[in-house]
This record gives structure tokens, C-alpha cells and sequence, in this order.
């Protein structure tokens, strides 16, 4: 209560005398009509009145005037045994006493501080140490970290660890990563004639590398315009018989095409269609694929080996070994025609060339029974044909177009009995 203070030091050698019971002489009228004329108390001034020793007066005890300040302020103070307990100030609760808020925590001087009320409970923490809440008991105060560590949880219910970072890489204390050295070959790999061959672990780390060399077209001083390039081994490639000029591709030397083919793409007929092994034709404008009918006896252009169906393009071989479906039996070397009874299908027509209808190749193997065989496709559309052969009489003379050749311009030809010219 400051004006309690300002009481005191103003006053206190009519305190002292008060309160050891030394009679003090005041003006009885004036003392306590002075006092009760005062109509409020600003709490730091206390008015009174004091007469002269030696003049007589009102002896005034202790409890008398702890009584009259006691009506000064109200209802906020009791006094017991001459001691003034008050519990508001300025008609504000004081707390209670084993209570600390944000508003007075600042009065604590002396003590630990409770977890419960907001403090860790630990009264002396070392410098730089951590501390771990553990619930309503107090912090549990950590080992202090290391240089360069890092903290870890431990897992539900166990401590959290100061740890050094290992394994891969360590941590320095200045927050760098340095990642451990898995490859000391370091440097700049591969050139124009050998590239980098490098190998890499589990965790993706390039462990090694090493140079492989190569033989690339680079290799190649001067480029033969056109020329299509061919391996010589470990040397350098050469130009081949093989030239693309941009438009067509051509060859200086022989094409063998061993036991392959060659073939064309043409769309399939969207009705119809072809089928794989079978023999197709043209139809419509323009003109797509189909499979051959039983009632053709030309137009085949070669066998389907691939894109069958009714859609996309149908892969026909025109020239080469093909596989077709056959309708029969065959005989190695003879002649393949359209099927009669089977769409689409070959038929064996025998080992004479055939006098009518189209030749579309030979058959490569015997079988006692239909199926899908190996022949040879003939190229551009071969019709069988009627006429020519007979022979020629030994001695006659040969009539060409209506008109008779005389015997001079034969005369270096002798036609034998079996009517061969010679």
C-alpha cells in the first residue's frame, strides 16, 4: 500500500510512540474532525492532527488508529491484533497467493517453476543442452549435441539422441554435406573413337568408368557421295555396291536374295480382304488387294506374307521364296497355278509347263496332301500359251509371215530330222 509507506516515512516517530503505548497528545475536536472531514483517501496521503505535547489530549492506541484507516478504505481490509490485512487495491482482487499469471509471474525471484505452470522444472540446466518435455513430470535435460551431429528421434517412448551423420556422408557443423568417395577416377572419358563405359551400384552411384573403343563412320576420311557403307571388321567401313541417290536405291553387283523375298505393299480391299499365304489380286479404283477367286485364271500379282485382312496394307512377295496354301499334293519343280477349287489357294499343275492359264511359280517340295508350302514366285504375270514348237522337214524351206525365204539366206541353216535348226 504505497500511501501506507508515504505514511510511515512521513510519520514514523508518531508511529513509534503509538505503537509502544506512549501517550500522544492530540486535539480531540480537531485530531478526529480533521480525519473525518477528509472524503476519500488517494492512497499515498494520510491526514491527521497532532497537538503539542505537555497541552493535553486524547491518547491514541494502535488498534484505534488502525480502526479509523481501516473506515478510510473501506471494506477491503480487516484488522486483526493491530495488523491490516487488505485483499483488493484500488477495489481490485489481489491473486492468490500460490497463483502466478502472466499478469505477476514476473515477481517470481527465487525458486524452480513447475511444467505443470508452464516452467521445465529443471533448476540448473547446462549451457546448450536440450531439454525433452516429459508430460506433467519435469524436462528431461539432454546430453548436449555435438559439432556436426544431428538429433534423432528414437521412436515412440524413448529419448531423442544426439547422432553423428554416417554411411554416405558426413555433416559438418557448418551445415556442409560431404558425400563419402565412391569412384576416385575422376576425369573427362570417351573421344571420337571410343566412348565411356561406366558402371553404377545399387544406390545409383557411378562406381566406375572405363574407355571402350569403337569403330564409328567417323573413321571415314572422305565419304563416297551416295554410297552406302559396308563393315570391314576392326577397319574402317567401305563403300558397298549399294548407292541411294535419294529417289532409288541401285547395285553394281548381283542381288542375291538367298531364301528371302521381295515384296510390295498395297492397301487391303476394305471388303473381302486377303488372306496370309494366299494368293491376292487388284481390284476396284483405285485399286486395293484381295484374295483370288476360284473362277481367276490371271491378275494374280504375287503371294500375301504379311498385313492380311481388311484393313492397312497387305505385304505381298512379287519375286523370292513365299509359303502359299496349297490345294493338294506337289511335287518338287513343278509348276503353280491358281487354285480352281480353294479361293485363293495354289494348285500343283504339274512338272510340263502348263498350256493355259497364269504360271505364278514353282513348288520347292514334295507332299502327299494339301498344306502350306514353300515355292518360288515368279516375277511379272506369266501366261501358259497355245502354239509354237512342231518341227521342220530336212531340206524345205522356211515361209516367215506368208512370204518364202530362198535358199540362199537359209543356207547356213540345215534343219535336222528331229526339226531343230542347227
Amino acid at each position: 500500500m504505497n500511501w501506507i509507506a508515504k505514511f510511515a516515512a512521513r510519520y514514523w516517530i508518531a508511529w513509534w510512540l503509538i505503537l509502544a503505548g506512549i501517550p500522544v497528545a492530540v486535539a480531540a475536536d480537531t485530531a478526529l474532525s480533521a480525519l473525518s472531514s477528509v472524503s476519500s483517501v488517494n492512497g499515498t496521503d494520510l491526514y491527521y492532527t497532532v497537538q503539542t505535547p505537555g497541552s493535553g489530549g486524547l491518547k491514541v492506541t494502535a488498534s484505534k488508529i488502525a480502526a479509523y484507516v481501516l473506515g478510510l478504505i473501506s471494506g477491503d481490509c480487516t484488522v486483526t491484533s493491530n495488523v491490516i490485512t487488505c485483499t483488493k487495491t484500488n477495489g481490485t482482487s489481489f491473486a492468490a497467493s500460490a497463483t502466478t499469471d502472466a499478469t505477476n509471474a514476473g515477481n517470481i525471484s527465487s525458486g524452480t517453476l513447475a511444467s505443470a505452470r508452464g516452467g521445465s522444472g529443471v533448476s540448473s540446466p547446462t549451457a546448450h543442452s536440450l531439454l525433452q518435455a516429459e508430460g506433467s513430470s519435469a524436462f528431461n535435460l539432454l546430453t548436449a549435441a555435438t559439432a556436426g551431429n544431428i538429433v534423432i528421434d528414437q521412436g515412440s517412448g524413448s529419448d531423442w539422441l544426439s547422432k553423428a551423420l554416417s554411411g554416405d556422408a558426413t555433416l559438418a557443423a557448418s551445415g556442409a554435406l560431404t558425400l563419402a568417395t565412391v569412384n576416385s577416377n575422376v576425369g573427362t572419358f570417351g573421344s571420337a573413337t571410343a566412348i565411356p563405359q561406366v558402371t553404377f551400384d545399387g544406390k545409383g552411384r557411378a562406381t566406375a568408368v572405363t574407355t571402350v573403343s569403337v569403330n564409328p563412320f567417323a573413321q571415314v576420311t572422305s565419304p563416297t557421295s551416295n554410297a552406302i557403307y559396308k563393315g570391314q571388321g576392326s577397319s574402317a567401313p567401305v563403300a558397298s555396291a549399294l548407292a541411294d541417290d535419294g529417289t532409288k536405291v541401285t547395285t553394281s553387283e548381283p542381288i542375291n536374295l538367298g531364301s528371302q523375298l521381295v515384296s510390295v505393299e498395297i492397301a487391303n480391299a476394305s471388303s473381302t480382304g486377303t488372306t496370309l499365304n494366299a494368293l491376292a489380286k487388284l481390284t476396284g479404283a483405285p485399286s486395293t488387294a484381295v484374295i483370288a477367286g476360284t473362277s481367276d485364271t490371271s491378275g494374280v500379282i504375287g503371294v500375301v506374307v504379311g498385313g492380311a485382312g481388311t484393313t492397312s496394307n497387305a505385304q505381298i512377295a512379287v519375286k523370292g521364296q513365299a509359303s502359299c496354301i496349297f490345294d493338294g499334293a506337289t511335287t518338287a519343280g513343278d509348276y503353280v497355278q491358281i487354285s480352281s477349287t480353294v479361293g485363293g489357294d495354289c494348285h500343283d499343275g504339274g512338272s510340263t509347263f502348263p498350256t493355259s492359264g497364269q504360271v505364278v511359280g514353282r513348288v520347292l517340295s514334295t507332299h502327299g496332301s494339301g498344306g502350306t508350302y514353300a515355292m518360288e514366285v515368279f516375277g511379272p504375270e506369266i501366261q501358259a500359251s497355245t502354239g509354237g514348237g512342231g518341227s521342220v522337214t530336212a531340206g524345205s524351206y522356211i515361209k516367215v509371215a506368208g512370204s518364202t525365204v530362198s535358199a540362199p539366206f537359209l543356207a547356213p541353216f540345215v534343219a535336222s530330222s528331229y526339226g531343230a535348226v542347227q
